[in-house]
Order: structure tokens, then C-alpha cells, then sequence
């Protein structure tokens, strides 16, 4: 989606005020991702185990 589109319906005027909450949410789903991998090779390397 457009930021500008976002920044509109959010009512946020200003770029900076808007990168700050995208920027905390595309950490978390960042640091998501990265534990998720984790559970999956340790599912995978836990079903590999005679």
C-alpha cells in the first residue's frame, strides 16, 4: 500500500512521525521471522533424532 495512502487515513503529517511506527513494525515482524526459523530447524532437526 502507498505510505502516503497510509499517512492519509492515519492522519499523520509528517514522514518522520509515520517511519517511526512502520520502522517498530518492521522490527518485530523481523525478530517474528527469526524465532519462527528458529522453531523450524529445531522441529526439524528434533524429528531427524532416531
Amino acid at each position: 500500500m502507498n505510505p502516503y495512502h497510509v499517512m492519509t487515513l492515519t492522519r499523520h503529517k509528517s514522514v518522520q512521525s509515520f517511519r517511526r511506527y512502520t520502522q517498530a513494525a518492521d522490527r518485530q515482524a523481523a525478530e517474528a521471522a527469526f524465532y519462527e526459523t528458529k522453531r523450524r530447524k529445531r522441529k526439524m532437526a528434533d524429528e531427524m533424532e532416531p
